[in-house]
């Protein structure tokens, strides 16, 4: 029996419609692997652009990339107590403004303000160190300060404050402060896990990313800002990735048997002020204080003066968080639960 011509064409109909439908589908797929290709190499573009010009003023000025910041010892050689400063990935000595000597002149104390392995040597030193090179030179300088100081009180900022955490970790000092600490990305949930997944993808295809002429992490671009790093290596900003997850791990955060204040603006757009705060609640002696106003770069930023206080208070007090408006973490209405 002869099929049905309606059905027949019902048929013919439904095939075309099914063959419309892959051809359309073929034809996204391609304009979009176009466009992402595009994208891919406009991103390698530009990144590879800012390194070459990062390293054209490394030429020209027969200077790293942070001309006007290095690193720094203040104080009496003979002080009872040191205290060291670690700046933050892709910054320099210079993120700390005045502050190490504001610190010096007020306890007496001998500061040493480092610089971390690659940094203020242009791009390809950047590239190349990693966090074990980070380690090795807080952890010398950990050392050095302590066995001719016999007190030690380290200060680290973002990525640096990481990497203070780790130490403190392994060998206590007299006390911790961990300025806007980088213990995962400004968004909470699945976006930093995301974001690390991403990075260790797309590094083969875009090695250098383009980190823009001016700093970023301050709410008013008016105000002063320090040098930062203009082309940054996926590879660099995945070691301080690994270096804020095994700083906040929180069989190591139990570890550290020290008092801790913690400052961290609550807008931060860098560092999560959330990852802070739930690192905090693993530690037994920590003080956290939210900065309601500012960004990342906090000694630079609005509320600079409000976060010296604070940090001085903390570094001069015989009682740890001592100081106006520091409270601990799980009394800290605006924290995290």
């Amino acid at each position: 029996m002869p099929p049905d011509p309606a059905q027949l064409a019902t048929w013919i109909a439904a095939g075309d419609r099914k063959r419309r439908r892959m051809r359309q589908v073929r034809v996204m797929a391609l304009v979009a692997a176009v466009l992402c290709g595009g994208l891919l190499l406009a991103a390698r573009l530009d990144g590879l652009a800012a390194r070459d010009t990062a390293r054209s003023l490394l030429v020209a000025r027969a200077v790293g990339p942070h001309p006007d910041v290095e690193p720094r010892l203040i104080g009496p050689a003979d002080a009872e107590r040191a205290v060291l400063f670690v700046h933050g990935l892709g910054g320099s000595p210079g993120d700390f403004a005045d502050w190490p000597e504001r610190i010096a002149a007020a306890t007496g104390a001998r500061v040493q303000v480092l610089e971390l392995p690659g940094h203020g040597a242009g791009p390809d030193a950047f590239a190349g160190a990693d966090e074990h090179t980070w380690r090795s030179a807080v952890g010398a300088a950990w050392d050095e300060l302590q066995s001719r100081h016999g007190t030690l009180i380290p200060i680290g900022f973002s990525v640096g404050a990481a990497l203070v955490l780790e130490c403190a970790a392994d060998d206590p000092p007299e006390r911790v402060a961990l300025l806007a600490p980088y213990l995962g990305d400004s968004a909470d949930g699945p976006l930093p896990g995301f974001v690390a997944f991403t990075t260790r993808v797309l590094r083969p295809l875009v090695p250098w990313v383009d980190g823009g002429p001016r700093a970023r992490g301050i709410s008013d671009p008016a105000l002063p800002q320090p040098p930062r790093q203009r082309a940054w290596p996926l590879r660099t900003i995945r070691a301080g990735q690994r270096v804020a997850a095994h700083a906040s791990a929180p069989a190591r955060l139990a570890r550290v048997d020290c008092p801790v204040l913690i400052v961290h603006p609550r807008r931060d757009r860098i560092a999560s002020h959330a990852a802070a705060s739930r690192a905090a609640g693993h530690l037994e002696r920590a003080t956290f204080k939210t900065l309601e106003r500012g960004d990342h770069l906090i000694a630079f930023d609005v509320a600079r003066e409000e976060a010296f206080a604070a940090l001085l208070a903390f570094v001069t007090s015989a009682a740890p968080g001592a100081g106006a408006n520091v409270a601990r973490p799980d009394r800290d209405p605006a924290a995290p639960r």
